[in-house]
């Protein structure tokens, strides 16, 4: 049975969503619908995005936009992680030099290339996607191997000579926060570059959906899409990465 405390943080939680209802309706009634269009106009589009097959295909572009770039700029950080460990003395170049630059590089300048590069296709979606989320990876990863406690490492040389099993056994769940940590940024990050690569560069996906709505003046399209990305990325991160890593958490905590 839920407790007085929580019952009051629900009824606060409740309270505030529908205010900024009401107070959103009250807007809608005011303003022009092409500027503010009301709630119900908003779920009922977003009903259709969810249930029109064509409609519903441009969500699964961009999904596989945000997660082959995930996987590429996480691959490719992995790899100069690799390569850093075999070669210090590039350490100082990548992380003092090469990163912060990529880091200073706005979505919009790698959207804006890859529409020079490639064109108006996936490959320039993905391109700016994975440009922008590698640094974050690249922190992440040396952060982590720096994080790793000497002491397990070295009692793991001592029961085998096998680099990958010694990493494998203690080296990878030691970094499993970290890995998580990165996963969950680059998912919420992801959704932010996707639209605007899409609206940029890409010929679908929302951002593309996103693009023609402006162009028809369609705002309660644009704030459909918006909604959606919020809710979407909110149930992934609460309802899968968070339980996901908690139990993982609980499980390390019990050795």
């Amino acid at each position: 049975m839920p407790t007085p405390d929580r019952l009051r943080e629900e009824a606060v939680r409740w309270t505030f969503f529908l205010g900024i209802v009401a107070a959103w309706q009250v807007a809608s009634r005011n303003m022009p619908t092409y500027l503010v269009p009301p709630p119900l106009s908003v779920a009922q589009d977003l009903l259709h995005l969810l249930g029109n097959s064509g409609l519903r295909h441009q969500v699964l572009v961009t999904l596989f936009h945000i997660f082959v770039s995930i996987g590429i700029s996480m691959a490719l950080a992995a790899m100069v992680v690799g390569v850093l460990r075999f070669v210090p003395v590039l350490t100082q170049f990548i992380e003092a030099r090469m990163t912060p630059i990529l880091n200073a590089m706005p979505s919009i300048g790698w959207a804006i290339l890859g529409v020079i590069w490639f064109g108006l296709d996936t490959t320039t979606v993905v391109f700016a996607i994975s440009a922008m989320l590698f640094p974050f990876n690249l922190i992440n990863f040396l952060q982590g191997i720096r994080s790793l406690n000497r002491d397990y490492l070295e009692m793991a040389r001592s029961f085998t000579d096998s680099s990958l099993r010694q990493f494998i056994l203690v080296g990878l769940p030691m970094l499993t926060p970290f890995l998580f940590a990165t996963l969950r940024l680059n998912f919420g990050v992801a959704w932010k570059i996707a639209l605007t690569a899409e609206l940029l560069g890409g010929n679908a996906g929302l951002g593309y959906l996103m693009n023609l709505a402006m162009q028809d003046q369609n705002t309660t399209r644009i704030l459909t899409i918006a909604f959606f990305i919020v809710i979407f990325v909110y149930l992934i991160d609460v309802w899968l990465f968070d339980r996901v890593q908690n139990r993982f958490d609980a499980k390390m905590r019990t050795f």
